[in-house]
């Protein structure tokens, strides 16, 4: 484990089964950086019972199997919660599925704005863990840059 016990590695989950494959990035994320892993959803407070709780209990027993904890925020801003949660806990690396459409894609932009310094992994909406996307903060890929080209 790190130094750090307070640094950790987070998976951003909504009320669907699909989203295993997001707990399952996310161990791999962490047991590579010797890193705790958290499961945060954030649910609208309108949802009441529209929540799907059968998925939401799958998903805790999925967490709960790799180690992580599991937290559930009321909110209706999904992106400013999560990036308050990322501020507090020190997360080092954020894993989130693919958005189904191009506008919900801000909640990504919006954490990747407000937080460029943390690494973001998008896993697609495919059944595979092991096809992903990472977003990396601009220092790290212009130091990789650097040393493919030996400054």
């Amino acid at each position: 484990m790190s130094n750090n016990s307070f640094e950790r590695v987070l998976v951003c989950i909504t009320d669907q089964y699909s989203c295993e494959r997001l707990i399952k990035r996310g161990k791999a994320i962490a047991d590579s950086l010797g890193l705790p892993l958290q499961v945060i959803n954030v649910q609208s407070t309108q949802s009441g019972m529209d929540i799907n709780g059968d998925a939401m209990e799958y998903l805790y027993k999925k967490a709960v199997q790799s180690g992580a904890e599991m937290i559930i925020y009321y909110n209706d801003e999904p992106a400013l919660i999560t990036a308050g949660h990322i501020k507090k806990y020190n997360v080092k690396h954020v894993v989130t599925g693919m958005p189904a459409n191009a506008e919900s894609g801000g909640f990504i932009q919006f954490l990747h704005g407000v937080l460029p310094e943390v690494p973001i992994t998008v896993v697609p909406r495919t059944e595979s863990a092991d096809q992903y996307i990472t977003m990396l903060p601009v220092y790290r890929i212009k130091a990789a840059l650097r040393s493919e080209s030996g400054e």
